[in-house]
């Protein structure tokens, strides 16, 4: 059952991915496109983020140097009470896909402490290459992480400090580069 949805899951989104348009660092330099959306808004939030971010410049540098393959989207997390949530989608060849999902009810300064706190995540996901499932996925955070409420039954769900010092500083720098606009 979760295979198949999976496959369903990694077939939607492949298919979404047509219009991608890839984040621009400082400088100026093209990303590879291994942190992908289509939503318009994550785009230009992404983009902003990664210009006056160096955590999450430095997060997405890591994830273009790797196997794995971020969708990020906006979804309705509100009762789950989350701000983001990194899903495992699959493992085909040599390429992993993760999903994030950012709460799409929250101000842009939430949503990029969302998208550093869940690209944290992407990123210990990429220095874990023994992650190819959500089996192994929960082992690895049994690991690294630690265990929190869950508002999914079916599923454990796991934090770590990294994450929240990632979504705390991106948080503040952006935060800071809104005051100096």
């Amino acid at each position: 059952m979760r295979t198949t949805q999976s496959f369903w899951m990694l077939g939607c989104l492949l298919c979404t991915v047509v219009t991608t348009v890839p984040a621009r660092a400082a400088g100026g330099r093209i990303f590879d496109h291994r942190v992908r959306t289509t939503d318009a808004y994550l785009n230009a939030l992404l983009r902003d983020a990664v210009e006056t971010s160096p955590t999450i410049r430095a997060l997405v540098d890591r994830l273009e140097h790797s196997d794995v393959i971020v969708y990020l989207i906006r979804e309705n997390l509100s009762a789950a009470g989350l701000e983001g949530k990194t899903t495992f989608i699959a493992a085909r060849g040599d390429v992993r896909y993760l999903r994030i999902g950012i709460a799409w009810e929250r101000a842009p300064r939430r949503h990029v402490a969302a998208i550093g706190h869940e690209l944290r995540h992407a990123v210990e996901i990429a220095d874990a290459p023994w992650v190819v499932d959500e089996l192994t996925l929960e082992r690895e955070y049994e690991r690294i992480g630690r265990a929190r409420a869950s508002h999914f039954p079916a599923r454990k769900a796991f934090d770590t400090d990294a994450a929240m010092e990632a979504g705390n500083r991106a948080w503040k720098e952006f935060d800071a580069k809104s005051a100096d606009d």
